[in-house]
């Protein structure tokens, strides 16, 4: 498997993480779409024309990207694997962390949050966005919400026989998206008894 190949390469190598993470998934081809390269460009056009983004500020992770789950120890299966978006865009990040500031009157007013095991996501919320990264599913509930889940729902309706689901996060800077990936490397390493 290249991509696994090249994060291990790049270990023995003493490569940092950062930079290992920012080839795999910045410039090797998208695994699942190795010899449809045509639907990759389909997908991305798509999104790029609904959030009106420059269609190159749309990249893929998961297991989709490298062709197999680390987190969860399977090869990418077509219908039953997600398709994973990472929208790198600091304008539509400040657009949704926007709308959640209004929403929530300043996070004064927290009781739009969804809740999970009968706690707020808030907490969690914060987190994810101080680390550059906007994950929609945690956002409050609001029409913009309700907006991006239909788009999405409705791309993973159009290609379900691909993809049990593809979902979508906003990061404010390609620094933020090599620095979420930097857990896949991670991964690769632990498999391997954390030393190449």
């Amino acid at each position: 498997m290249p991509h696994k190949d090249g994060i291990r390469n790049s270990l023995k190598i003493g490569m940092p993480h950062n930079l290992i993470a920012r080839k795999i998934f910045l410039t090797y081809p998208t695994k699942i779409f190795t010899g449809s390269e045509d639907l990759g460009f389909e997908i991305c056009n798509v999104v790029s024309c609904f959030f009106k983004i420059p269609i190159n500020h749309i990249q893929f992770s998961g297991s989709g990207k490298v062709g197999y789950s680390y987190f969860k120890n399977r090869e990418f299966i077509p219908g039953k694997s997600d398709l994973d978006i990472a929208i790198v865009d600091l304008q539509l990040f400040n657009k949704y962390s926007e709308i959640v500031y209004g929403i929530t009157k300043g996070f004064t007013d927290l009781t739009k949050f969804p809740t999970k095991d009968d706690t707020s996501v808030y907490h969690q919320y914060l987190r994810t966005l101080v680390r550059g990264f906007f994950r929609p599913d945690l956002m409050p509930y609001c029409p913009q919400k309700n907006e991006w889940f239909k788009f999405f729902n409705n791309l993973s309706s159009k290609y379900y026989k691909l993809f049990k689901n593809i979902n979508a996060g906003i990061y404010a800077s390609q620094y933020f998206f090599e620095q979420k990936q930097i857990d896949v490397v991670e991964k690769v390493l632990e498999a391997e008894g954390g030393s190449l």
